[in-house]
């Protein structure tokens, strides 16, 4: 639909020059949503096989299975590895660079010394820089100017190494009306900004201006009797761009937009939720507390019947504190355990009062003694002390009533009688 509804006019040239074997290599794939360009020089011995190419093919492979504007590390870095792996005889070493549009908008990325031009009614918008050490002399701050030499002097190229660094650009919009062109080192390296953008203003299509360019390198050799290897130009015109359904887009920009805010709506929700569990569970908490407090003064008061409806309440309410909603959890079952520990030694005193009141001497001494140690434990020291007292006054009742009420128990009373002296034996 983009390719069908957006026209981009590509043509090249290509020449073997001096050299053995053709050292440069451009090709292109459009599919239906992007377009591929890649264009590579080899500087490598290599004498059987051009590796521009085979650097080429590798990067427009790995974009046919992945096309995205986002990829063009990835489309280098198989490249690298395609180079690498076919490097046996001799290291092999390439400079590529590589674009991809979209048809709307375009993303480049480069590595070693080929380079991009974007023109626009006779100027340049955009000139790409270049990974050699003609580039680092040309953008240092000494006065002498670059040596020309250095242009072949690579910093950074496929081949290098596993891991490859190459300069991949922002993207940017495609302008109806402009030319795109790709260079190979020995054209940019010989024919300067001026001298390219003359050619450009005097031709009416893409051929003529490639044939312009070549018939320029073509007589700089001639006029300086220099022998030139290979080099390629490609032109890519940009006739007309897709243009994006404006409805569409604005549609698209507010279904985004409302799920922003639904999103932002739930997420304020929720975080209104948590903030009022969290503020109930707190406002419970302290109730407890409130209730220790309160069972504490009155624990140490000696008042028992008061302290053990304070637990009772304190109890209560700790067991309705929920511990399913992650909110101070910890907290929670400490001071349940707490509350419930201490009810739970109070509520053993009255039992302990109770057999005591009853005349269960025996069982009102276990009582006791287990309420004093539970005491000790729980840091009540005055119900310590109270329940250490209660076993002296158990034993002080059973001597009176085995000395003052014998006879009385040997008849009507004999089991309160075996029960006492049980007590006093022990």
């Amino acid at each position: 639909m983009r390719n069908l509804n957006s026209k981009l006019v590509m043509d090249f040239i290509s020449e073997q020059g001096y050299d053995s074997i053709e050292k440069t290599y451009v090709a292109y794939t459009p599919l239906e949503k992007y377009v591929c360009i890649a264009v590579a020089e080899s500087y490598d011995n290599e004498t059987e096989e051009n590796s521009a190419q085979l650097a080429v093919e590798a990067v427009l492979t790995a974009f046919e299975k992945k096309p995205s504007l986002k990829r063009l590390p990835e489309y280098i870095r198989y490249a690298n590895e395609q180079i690498l792996l076919h490097s046996t005889r001799s290291q092999l070493k390439v400079s590529i660079t590589v674009l991809v549009s979209d048809y709307t908008r375009m993303r480049y990325a480069y590595c070693g010394n080929t380079r991009l031009y974007i023109l626009y009614e006779n100027i340049f918008t955009h000139i790409s820089r270049t990974q050699t050490k003609f580039q680092q002399q040309l953008e240092a701050d000494g006065e002498q100017p670059p040596e020309l030499e250095e242009i072949h002097n690579l910093t950074e190229y496929l081949g290098r190494e596993k891991r490859v660094r190459p300069f991949v650009s922002k993207t940017m919009e495609l302008t109806e009306g402009s030319t795109i062109l790709f260079a190979t080192s020995n054209l940019w390296g010989r024919l300067s900004e001026i001298e390219i953008l003359d050619a450009y203003e005097y031709t009416k299509t893409g051929k003529e201006f490639l044939e312009i360019l070549q018939e320029l390198l073509l007589s700089l050799q001639e006029e300086h009797d220099q022998r030139m290897g290979s080099f390629t130009a490609a032109f890519l015109y940009i006739e007309k761009t897709f243009k994006e359904d404006i409805q569409k887009k604005k549609k698209r920009k507010r279904m985004i937009l409302m799920v922003i805010v639904i999103l932002a709506v739930i997420l304020i929700i929720i975080s209104i939720v948590i903030l009022c569990i969290r503020a109930l569970d707190r406002k419970k908490i302290k109730e407890v507390e409130t209730c220790d407090k309160r069972g504490t003064r009155y624990m140490n008061y000696t008042n028992y019947n008061k302290a053990l409806t304070e637990y009772e309440q304190a109890v209560e309410k700790a067991e309705g504190l929920s511990l399913n909603n992650w909110q101070y959890i910890e907290e929670k079952r400490e001071l349940l355990e707490t509350v419930t520990d201490r009810e739970a030694i109070l509520t053993l005193y009255q039992e302990a009062e109770a057999a005591y009141q009853a005349g269960e001497y025996e069982q009102a001494l276990k009582l006791y003694t287990q309420i004093q140690k539970e005491a000790v434990y729980q840091g009540f020291d005055t119900l310590s002390a109270d329940a250490k007292k209660r076993p002296k006054r158990l034993r002080f009742a059973c001597r009176l009533c085995s000395t003052f009420h014998w006879e009385i128990c040997i008849s009507p009373r004999k089991i309160t009688m075996k029960r006492c002296f049980s007590i006093i034996v022990r």
